[in-house]
């Protein structure tokens, strides 16, 4: 499962945005994976915004992050 954290702080950060990856550790029970933070993230990119997952593939989007200064 994935959980969007997108005003979450990070390194000083204020609302950078994180995702966290649980999986389940029998019924019922969930224990978290792995914390996923943008390579790039940037104050306001709000990494986590937008989440997908198939498998072992997980997409994070960041709806405030600017490209090429866009």
């Amino acid at each position: 499962a994935l959980v969007g954290a997108p005003n979450d702080p990070v390194g000083g950060n204020a609302y950078q945005g994180s995702a966290y990856a649980f999986r389940r550790s029998g019924p019922g029970a969930w224990v978290q994976a792995q914390k996923l933070l943008a390579a790039s993230g940037a104050v306001g990119d709000r990494y986590g915004y937008a989440l997908a997952a198939h498998g072992v593939t997980a997409i994070v989007g960041a709806n405030q992050d600017t490209v090429s200064g866009r």
